[in-house]
């Protein structure tokens, strides 16, 4: 035994030996091992002139193979390897975009200085990191859609998370959520929703009132009026972005004229916002219109709740009094501050686990919990015309020519 594995391991050592030794490669970088390895493959798989058989062809054959052979490393692909090859623009600027997004907000650094004795100074410094708001995780909730097999590959989803949480510190916005994807032919759109964001910090909304002016004669339809900021569809603001490095934009208010002409066109998003839209019939103003126009209809008709887990939003029992009002002058706006429209419900869940998923399986048990956009384009009814002396045919030719309005619908139906 000991003989036999002597033997089989000087065996096993000439092999090494003469395997290194004809895998000594040339100038060109191929070895004789090599290329006998490349002749047997290409004889075993498609023999070509029969050489198989035919041993005087072997030579032609292997001239032919070195000549076929593809060398990475000749004298031309080394000057083409060494060459530096220039990146693109937008890649480069998309890059150096996301390093923005690892950058730690500034600190807040707080010096206090002391004198508990006239000849003794005590300076005390305080470095706190800036609060970050609060903001759904991106991450987090694209493991429920990656389960039945839809969302965003988990570096895009990583890369949100940080973008959305520096706007939202940025704009000090609240109730910030990701809306989702839209894709585009030249770019696509990255969506947030939070509550209505103004510039102006001191803004204060004030109560609706009737201002629609009458038509130009009669049987002209009449304009209805946009909603105010904060209410109805534009209780909210939607940011989109091309790519989480890049600056969000706020998209502006959106008029129901803008929703119903969303209504009756179907237009691919090209990715600009400033980009025209050729359509019959014609839609009043750009992508970035027609964008907010689309959003406010897809987040009132997909934002949906269990049945039970939510309710209206009462009536606030402290109202502010109002001032009396100046004989000989006109009466002054009403602020109006805005309210949640739903709250959550204590105690809601506490069924078992088999029963909740049972529960949760019949789409009965399932409820919008945004507001209805009704066909005047709005999604809260028009304020009622205060009431004025007008003479009797005056009044028939504004009913006529008013908007007809739908019955009031509940929240969460």
């Amino acid at each position: 035994c000991t003989l036999a594995s002597l033997r089989r391991m000087s065996d096993l050592s000439m092999l090494e030996k003469a395997h290194a030794y004809l895998s000594k490669t040339d100038a060109g970088g191929v070895s004789l091992y090599d290329h006998l390895v490349d002749l047997v493959s290409a004889t075993l798989e498609a023999n070509p002139d029969n050489v198989a058989v035919n041993v005087e062809k072997v030579p032609a054959f292997s001239q032919e193979r070195k000549k076929n052979r593809f060398q990475p490393f000749g004298t031309r692909s080394k000057e083409v390897h060494r060459q530096l090859c220039e990146p693109d623009s937008r890649i480069v600027e998309r890059c150096q975009g996301l390093t923005k997004l690892f950058k730690k907000p500034a600190e807040t650094v707080t010096v206090t200085i002391e004198k508990p004795v006239p000849s003794t100074t005590v300076t005390t410094t305080v470095v706190k990191p800036k609060p970050m708001p609060k903001c759904k995780s991106v991450m987090l909730e694209s493991r429920f859609f990656n389960a039945i097999g839809v969302g965003l590959p988990e570096e895009e989803c990583f890369l949100l998370d940080l973008s959305i949480a520096q706007l939202a510190g940025a704009k000090k916005l609240k109730n910030v959520r990701f809306v989702g994807k839209i894709f585009g032919l030249q770019a696509n759109y990255f969506v947030v929703e939070s509550d209505h964001w103004y510039p102006d910090k001191d803004h204060k909304n004030y109560v609706e009132k009737y201002a629609m002016a009458p038509p130009p004669r009669r049987g002209v339809p009449m304009e209805v009026q946009p909603e105010p900021s904060g209410k109805g569809l534009n209780r909210y603001s939607y940011w989109v972005c091309s790519h989480p490095s890049a600056p969000w934009t706020v998209l502006p208010d959106v008029t129901p004229q803008q929703i119903n002409a969303a209504r009756q066109i179907k237009k691919f998003f090209t990715g600009n916002l400033d980009a025209e839209l050729r359509c019959y019939p014609e839609f009043p103003g750009k992508e970035i219109h027609y964008l907010r126009a689309q959003l406010a209809r897809i987040t009132a008709a997909t934002t949906i709740s269990p049945v039970g887990a939510l309710q209206e939003h009462g009536e606030d029992d402290e109202e502010e009094e109002e001032e009396p009002e100046e004989e000989g002058q006109p009466p002054k706006p009403k602020e109006q501050k805005t309210r949640p429209l739903t709250d959550p419900v204590e105690g809601f869940g506490g069924e078992s686990l088999e029963e909740g998923i049972r529960t949760l399986a019949n789409p009965q048990q399932w409820c919008h919990h945004y507001e209805y956009v009704y066909k005047t384009g709005r999604a809260t009814l028009l304020p009622e015309k205060e009431e004025e002396e007008e003479p009797e045919e005056e009044e028939e030719e504004d009913l006529e020519a008013k908007p007809k309005e739908e019955p009031k619908k509940d929240l969460l139906q």
